[in-house]
């Protein structure tokens, strides 16, 4: 607040006023009178001296707002012959004031600005087109929404959204383009609601939309590619399709580690071979098995009756799939000798089938598989064994000996053959041909002392041929 002047100051600053007038210096002159307190005369003065905005203050001062209005309008200045009108209670003439000052700005290309002006002065639409154009979209979005214009609001907040979402919180983001979809719903526009959702991956209410609009299908395919996996399954039994739905749901039940569950899904809608491989999975052979033997997948359900320790179906899905390698072992652990041994026989395996007739008490049958194997199997010394222990058990001495000299005429003493040369000697002994039986036990002892009772006999033999060179010499 400035002190109150003097007689002296004010005939001071009236004299410094007419000097300004004299020169023509209104304005100067104008602040000397409004100093003085003459605002009417400062007025006049600053309106000369086309300081507009300076008079337009000094109406004001006066309590004179229309005058001020008028002066700040005629010179160009709208906002504030606007603010003027305002104070006056001319409602009309200020929102005049605010397009005028709006058009000014669309002039000079500050569409922003224009914006503010119409929204100042109530026409919504208007400004938020301009809000639109110039870029401020959440502005536009607003007034739109103010105005009722939700189409237009839809495209504004989407155009927003793709612009300024990244530096929205996922909360904000969801919360936009919930509401962007709402309005595109509103004006019957369900596709570019969903192709929002599913832009900004929210696929879940993309799915909801689409059910809403009858497009089911398209929703299970949305919820299950957000993984809402169980939405899914209740929307397809919903619509009856229950085997789609069961095997979703048993795919589900598999990730979720219900493997059971998942398996009996699947075997109520007639997928037997999934079925089987999760019942498998979880341990449950037997049901496994069974399902793979509806889909006459023989290899896969033996493998399972063997696991489930059902050897009898095991046996008979192995034949089935055509394993007789498989089947030959299981019916040899089942002691099915017989079956084992022509299982065997089917492979070429002439050792396992005579081993296996021998244990069935086919001896005949056992030995024309013995005399089958090749010479050059590892088990043709073995074979021929057998076949020599077939005939002395039938006392056929000689002829399991000639068998012995035919089997070892080209062979030394070695592990392979030192068991066949020691049964070659003891037969020779028997048959009292204690020289040869000699000769065939010295030759053991040099390959292995400790073999059997070779050293013994040896020793034995020894003293025996001795005795009888001794009589032959004194004869």
């Amino acid at each position: 607040m400035t002190a109150k002047l003097t007689r002296k100051e004010k005939k001071l600053l009236f004299k410094d006023a007419r000097h300004y007038l004299r020169d023509k210096d209104y304005i100067n002159a104008a602040d000397v009178y409004a100093r003085v307190g003459k605002l009417k005369k400062a007025q006049k003065l600053f309106l000369k001296g086309e300081a507009f905005l300076r008079a337009g203050e000094i109406a004001l001062q006066r309590q004179k707002p229309l005058e001020a209005a008028e002066i700040y309008d005629q010179s160009g200045l709208f906002m504030q012959a606007a603010t003027a009108y305002e104070k006056a209670g001319k409602l009309a003439e200020f929102k005049q004031m605010l397009y005028k000052q709006a058009q000014h700005y669309l002039d000079d290309q500050k569409q922003f600005l224009a914006a503010e002006m119409f929204e100042k002065a109530g026409d919504l639409m208007k400004a938020a087109k301009l809000y639109h154009d110039s870029g401020f979209l959440d502005k536009a979005t607003s007034l739109y929404l103010e105005k009722g214009t939700s189409m237009e609001a839809a495209t504004a907040m989407e155009e927003y959204l793709h612009h300024e979402f990244r530096d929205m919180s996922p909360k904000e983001l969801k919360a936009r383009v919930l509401k962007c979809a709402q309005l595109y719903l509103e004006h019957n526009k369900p596709e570019k609601a969903i192709t929002l959702c599913k832009h900004f991956n929210f696929k879940k209410e993309a799915a909801r939309i689409l059910q809403e609009k009858g497009q089911w299908q398209e929703a299970v395919t949305l919820l299950k590619e957000n993984n809402e996996i169980m939405a899914a399954v209740t929307l397809l039994r919903e619509h009856n399709a229950d085997k789609e739905a069961d095997l979703l749901e048993a795919d589900h039940l598999v990730n979720e580690g219900e493997l059971v569950k998942a398996a009996e899904l699947c075997s109520q809608q007639g997928q037997n071979s999934l079925a089987a491989g999760y019942f498998s999975d979880a341990g449950e052979y037997e049901k496994a098995a069974l399902h793979y033997e509806k889909e006459e997948q023989f290899q896969l359900a033996a493998q399972n009756f063997q696991q489930a320790g059902n050897l009898e179906k095991a046996l008979a899905h192995f034949k089935l799939s055509g394993n007789i390698a498989e089947a030959s072992k299981i019916a040899e652990q089942l002691e099915y000798f017989q079956s084992a041994a022509e299982l065997y026989l089917e492979l070429g395996q002439f050792m396992l089938a005579g081993l296996n007739y021998k244990k069935a008490g086919l001896e005949n049958d056992a030995i024309s598989c013995f005399q089958q194997v090749a010479t050059s199997s590892d088990h043709y010394f073995q074979a021929q064994e057998l076949i020599i222990d077939h005939f002395l058990e039938q006392d056929l001495e000689d002829i399991a000996a000639k068998k012995l000299f035919d089997l070892l005429s080209n062979q030394k003493v070695n592990k392979r053959t030192v068991g066949s040369f020691y049964r070659l000697a003891t037969i020779l002994e028997n048959q009292g041909k204690l020289k040869e039986a000699f000769l065939h036990f010295e030759n053991i002892v040099s390959f292995d002392i400790n073999f059997k009772d070779s050293m013994e006999r040896l020793k034995k033999l020894r003293l025996t041929v001795q005795d009888k060179n001794d009589e032959i010499r004194a004869g």
